[in-house]
């Protein structure tokens, strides 16, 4: 897992990086792209009032 996760608010476009130790656990996706691929979501809020979600690709594991 990255230790840190690139956000974009697609309404003001600010850009803002955030450490997963400060973001609330990720939701599993799903498997795509082959067994050994996860996708997971992370959420956080930009300084315009906007949910922000964004999708980390982790590759290997189980």
């Amino acid at each position: 897992m990255p230790d840190k996760i690139s956000f974009e608010c697609p309404r003001c476009k600010t850009r803002w990086e955030c450490q997963t130790s400060e973001l609330d656990a990720p939701d599993l996706v799903i498997h795509k792209g082959g067994p050994t691929a996860r996708h997971y979501t992370y959420r956080d809020k930009c300084q315009c009032g906007t949910l922000v979600v964004t999708e980390v690709t982790v590759q290997g594991g189980s």
